[in-house]
């Protein structure tokens, strides 16, 4: 049972429906701008739906300029999170190969 916003966040990436993601995570940025995970999540969206310059806004966004340090940190979460859904991607592309042959 789906029971948060960010549980149904997911299952809307799990089902392809990035327009879905990017409005909860948009709306989640109202209420606390503060909390950058929400921008590499929505970035995220940005990228799945093409909209790449978009995506790349909304990081820069949310990249503390404040130490090299703290941006290392920011940019390896943000590679994290884009080589899990790449790899997802991956095999969902070999899931829908098998279901066409």
């Amino acid at each position: 049972m789906i029971t948060t916003w960010k549980e149904l966040a997911h299952e809307y990436l799990l089902k392809q429906d990035y327009l879905a993601v990017a409005h909860y995570y948009e709306e989640a940025l109202e209420t606390e701008p503060e909390n950058y995970h929400y921008y590499w999540y929505l970035g995220l969206a940005y990228l799945l739906l093409g909209q790449e310059d978009e995506a790349q806004a909304t990081w820069l966004v949310a990249m503390p300029a404040e130490s090299p340090e703290e941006i290392e940190v920011w940019t390896t979460y943000l590679v994290e999170i884009l080589s899990t859904e790449a790899q997802r991607q991956e095999s969902l592309g070999d899931y829908q190969k098998k279901l066409a042959d």
